[in-house]
């Protein structure tokens, strides 16, 4: 099963592709503009860097937090 997990709970977020268990891509977002800019950009990179597209992918995890 293919997951996108994303973190929002601190400035420095991320995103991540896992297959099951096994984490096969990660994109740290480190920038001063705001999460709604750079996460959507994030996730396209991350699955077009290991060709794939969000038809691909099965299931979502996210880490709950404050985020912005």
């Amino acid at each position: 099963m293919l997951i996108l997990a994303g973190d929002t709970t601190t400035f420095f977020g991320s995103v991540a592709l896992l297959n099951n268990t096994r984490q096969i891509a990660e994109v740290n977002i480190a920038s001063s503009s705001t999460y709604s800019e750079r996460l959507l950009p994030s996730i396209h990179f991350m699955l077009q860097v290991n060709d794939l597209g969000i038809k691909d992918v099965e299931g979502f995890a996210v880490a709950a937090g404050p985020g912005s």
